[in-house]
């Protein structure tokens, strides 16, 4: 059945493939993004006839935008990261924070699940040991500091979450740690925990738009992730 999807981020290279694929699978799309000549130019019929709309604008505008129109969606895709090294804030996390506040004023029937990326700079505790993450992780740490404290704001924002035993909104994280476009199968995103169960550190992008957008055409009682933050992987296989 089509679903209503909001995609955050829509605009970037994760994003564009997200877009490309719910509207391939007949599904209306909302794509924000701070930027969004990209799809404006990609899809141009899907604009035309309303299959996408697309909202464009700086982060901290966006509440506004959406604060309206959040109980139209049956759920909501976010893809958003910092978008430099210099990167310096938390916009993302406290979006996050409200964005789940929000939720929370809509009918129970009518709140859309949240599934949203960030980095294993996240560590669960059902993880195994990688050192090769570790290794990851101290270099992000070290270039991006900026980008580093935004993920672990959101990890905050979202053990909250956990701890607080709230079970009235559905949503899931995806840990991801290296991103690529290598043409490999999309039905190839596996979900689990790092160095576990053929864990391996790369996922084609292709691969977590398809993982995306199948988690969100699941019907409630099917979501195998709400409220925990799987890894995100890909198989490697031709």
């Amino acid at each position: 059945m089509p679903k209503n999807l909001l995609i955050l981020g829509g605009s970037g290279k994760s994003g564009v493939q997200i877009v490309k694929l719910a509207l391939e699978r007949g599904h209306k799309v909302t794509a924000y993004g701070r930027n969004t000549s990209n799809l404006k130019e990609d899809h141009a019929s899907a604009l035309s006839d309303g299959s996408l709309t697309l909202i464009e604008s700086e982060i901290t505008s966006l509440r506004e935008k959406l604060s309206p129109i959040l109980g139209q969606f049956d759920a909501i895709i976010s893809v958003l990261g910092p978008n430099s090294l210099s990167y310096t804030g938390t916009e993302i996390a406290q979006l996050y924070e409200w964005l789940l506040s929000e939720l929370r004023q809509l009918p129970a029937g009518q709140r859309p699940y949240l599934l949203l990326t960030s980095t294993q700079s996240i560590v669960d505790p059902e993880d195994g040991f990688d050192l090769f993450t570790k290794i990851h992780i101290f270099f992000i740490m070290t270039i991006a500091p900026g980008a580093r404290r935004e993920t672990l704001a959101i990890k905050d924002v979202f053990l909250k979450e956990a701890k607080s035993q709230q079970d009235d909104v559905d949503w899931t994280v995806g840990r991801l740690n290296l991103l690529k476009d290598s043409g490999l199968p999309i039905e190839g995103g596996k979900a689990g925990y790092v160095a576990k169960n053929g864990w391996i550190s790369t996922m084609d992008r292709a691969q977590l738009a398809y993982w995306l957008i199948r988690e969100a055409e699941k019907e409630p009682a099917e979501r195998e992730w709400v409220r925990k933050m799987p890894a995100l992987w890909g198989d490697n296989v031709v």
